[in-house]
């Protein structure tokens, strides 16, 4: 027989193996399509057998393309010839694991020496981008004598046989060789596994018996087609051998499982996205069966992100880092996807960061439900949202969501911040006597939020303030030569500038002010820290003007002798004092005194009173 006809004799040799090339069962098209008058070649099943690639002759086709199939059920979808055939045979297809990555034979039939014909035989290999498969490239140089590749689940090995010059000698007859990609384009020497010892027999067709794992020994049993040629007569017969460990494939972790829909828990199909952890480069693009079942190798060597998703359901996600894989492995992980998408929205206030619940929620779509200081909105995957949410005071705030292109999880969380709405405010410090605008800081301090402004004042210009709308503020105004006041202003809900003139007091010689909150521990004239706030502000007074000098008075309710009083006064006065002085008011401005309850403001008849009678005040001696 001549030695041409071997290699289109390769039918459905293949047991069932490691996800690679398989045996065709009665489930298979290529029974079906045998009947019809295909001439069947060779065929691949990818790592989840739900996609078949094959070499036949379609009816009244001369040359052998490849073509391609995907499981639906129990039945096949529509075969489909792929874009990368051309009029010679392209035979021996293997899918990667990734079904990323197509290896095929090319067989080109040239005219050679005295007209004869030649026949020679390239490997190849095309990657598929978005669905198209690229420009087949030849991957191993050779003299075209390279046929039945087989690549490992982890995408990298080949095993594949070829008439070629090893290391001793040229092999005559087809032996098995080894090879592996080193990167995009290029591959190791391939390097001698299995050769006949008769030089009548060829090795060719490989594919994985079986994989073993004892612990961390893996052992791996090849299967090939051995054909011998004896005169007239041609036999195939399967063989096996164990594969030596240094030819061993990477390991490989595979997960699989089902995906299921939440709360029906029917099966569902969905799409397999495996993309590099840290880059996020694409790596493998798979579908799960129609019964929802699914099966994704992860070669070592790469941390790995996983996306999964229906078409109209959320997504899943997994990571898995195989960098340092020590051996095959296999993870069992059953999924649910959601038709519906659960968010809990958090609303914050922009500015400070305090979280607020809306007054109202408006959707398009979906419902929504409230909790505390958070909602929870449900959403039918599939269409494009409008949430608004609504509260006085802010501007109205709308989140956008598109479920046909946003990547979503079943349960997820989005925080939006809500822009307060402002009011213009004019404040004036004017002199309490003449009604003439003065020149003045006032300190701004938002009652009902954590925010502090300050603006200065002069006599010629308005100055605008922008400040929330529905809020109290605590206006602390004060001016060279006037006494600080402290004023109470609420914003309305409008946008219409709002006016306020703050009327101050002229410092005067003999003027008494009292130092409201100076509190003591009970019998005590140790300060306590709610002290001071005000004596700060008497401290900012005294460091505007100068050259004024005070007497610190303090006062004790009628409760104790008069000697005792006198003395827990004065030690109060002087302890107010040492506050100042520690802050860098020159001692000899202020003088200390105690006067017990010798000055009372009102009778000493009530608890009430007496909390009036213990105080703290200051006199002005001198300007």
């Amino acid at each position: 027989m001549k030695k041409s006809i071997f290699l289109i004799l390769t039918l459905l040799l293949c047991s069932f193996g490691y996800g690679q090339i398989k045996q065709a069962t009665n489930r298979s098209p290529l029974v079906t399509l045998q009947k019809q008058g295909w001439d069947i070649h060779s065929h691949t099943l990818s790592y989840d057998e739900q996609t078949i690639v094959f070499s036949a002759k379609a009816p009244q086709q001369k040359q052998y393309d490849l073509y391609t199939a995907r499981r639906k059920g129990n039945t096949w979808e529509d075969v489909q010839a792929l874009s990368i055939n051309t009029p010679t045979d392209e035979l021996y297809p293997t899918l990667s694991s990734s079904e990323g990555t197509l290896l095929y034979v090319k067989q080109v039939t040239e005219e050679g020496k005295g007209k004869k014909q030649q026949t020679t035989y390239y490997l190849m290999h095309t990657n598929k981008r978005e669905g198209i498969w690229s420009n087949p490239e030849v991957i191993i140089i050779s003299k075209g004598q390279d046929i039945s590749p087989l690549l490992m689940p982890d995408n990298k090995t080949v095993i594949f046989a070829s008439r070629r010059i090893t290391e001793t000698k040229k092999e005559e007859n087809f032996a098995l060789f080894y090879t592996r990609r080193i990167d995009e384009n290029n591959w190791y020497n391939p390097v001698l596994i299995l050769a006949p010892e008769d030089k009548n027999s060829h090795y060719y067709a490989p594919y994985i018996e079986r994989v073993a794992q004892e612990g961390n020994v893996r052992n791996i049993t090849i299967g090939y087609t051995h054909q011998k040629c004896a005169h007239r007569d041609t036999t195939y017969q399967v063989e096996h051998f164990s594969l030596p460990e240094k030819f061993h494939p990477l390991p490989v972790l595979t997960i699989e499982g089902k995906i299921r829909e939440h709360n029906t828990h029917r099966n569902i199909a969905a799409q397999i996205n495996v993309f590099h952890a840290i880059s996020f480069k694409p790596l493998a693009q798979v579908k799960s069966s129609n019964f929802g079942t699914y099966k994704v190798a992860l070669p070592q060597g790469v941390p790995y992100f996983i996306d999964i998703t229906g078409e109209n359901y959320s997504h899943y996600y997994c990571e898995h880092s195989c960098v340092h894989l020590a051996k095959d492995s296999v993870v069992k992980n059953d999924i649910e996807l959601d038709k519906l998408l659960n968010i809990r929205i958090n609303a914050f206030d922009k500015e400070v960061l305090l979280p607020i619940m809306p007054d109202r929620i408006l959707l398009n779509g979906g419902t929504v439900t409230r909790g505390d200081n958070y909602s929870e909105v449900r959403l039918p995957i599939g269409g494009v949202y409008d949430i608004v949410y609504k509260k006085l005071g802010y501007k109205d705030t709308t989140v956008h969501i598109n479920t046909n292109t946003s990547i979503l999880l079943t349960q997820s969380e989005l925080d939006i911040e809500m822009q307060p709405s402002k009011t213009n405010i004019v404040v004036q410090l004017i002199d309490g006597d003449s009604l003439f605008v003065v020149s003045g800081k006032i300190d701004i301090r938002n009652q009902d939020k954590d925010e502090e402004l300050t603006i200065k004042t002069n006599n010629r210009h308005e100055k605008l303030l922008e400040v929330r709308q529905g809020n109290t503020y605590l206006l602390h105004a004060q001016a060279k030569g006037y006494i600080y006041k402290d004023t109470l202003l609420h914003i309305p809900y409008t946008y219409d500038t709002v006016r306020h003139t703050i009327p101050l007091t002229a410092l005067r010689k003999e003027m008494v002010l009292q130092l409201r909150n100076i509190q003591f521990d009970n019998n005590s004239y140790a300060l306590t820290p709610s002290s001071y706030a005000e004596l700060n502000q008497l401290l900012r007074l005294m460091q505007d003007n100068p050259s004024m000098q005070i007497e610190l008075s303090a006062h004790t309710d009628d409760i104790g002798s008069e000697q005792y009083n006198l003395r827990l006064s004065q030690k109060r006065g002087e302890a107010a004092k040492r506050y100042l002085v520690r802050q860098g008011i020159e001692a000899d401005r202020i003088v200390a005194k105690g006067y017990g309850k010798n000055k009372p403001l009102v009778p000493n008849d009530s608890d009430t009173n007496r909390a009036i009678n213990r105080r703290v005040e200051f006199t002005i001696k001198a300007l």
